[in-house]
């Protein structure tokens, strides 16, 4: 009687063991989980700013297309010629520097 008492005290422990070993299992289940989760909200998020990104990148570019358009058909007077050399002369000082 005395074996069998310490037979089924060893065995007791080793099932506080493994019911011990369990329930750390399903924490880090439940962390890797959260983890992932987390990981793809991330790549998400990151996929959506990039996705904006582009589409001010696009926005902008139609609006240069739009204003260099419109300077494409706007009427050339005396005193715009005038301002674009000033400008153009400009432009060549700062690049000789």
């Amino acid at each position: 009687m005395l074996e069998s008492n310490k037979v089924i005290k060893a065995l007791e422990h080793k099932l506080e063991s493994l019911q011990t070993i369990k329930y750390n299992l399903n924490v880090d289940m439940r962390k890797r989980e959260e983890i992932e989760s987390e990981d793809a909200k991330l790549k998400a998020s990151g996929q959506e700013a990039k996705l904006r990104a582009q589409s001010a990148i696009a926005r902008e570019q139609s609006s240069v297309e739009a204003i260099a358009s419109f300077m494409d058909t706007a009427p050339l007077t005396a005193e715009y010629a005038d301002f674009e050399e000033a400008q153009s002369e400009s432009l060549r000082r700062y690049k000789s520097w």
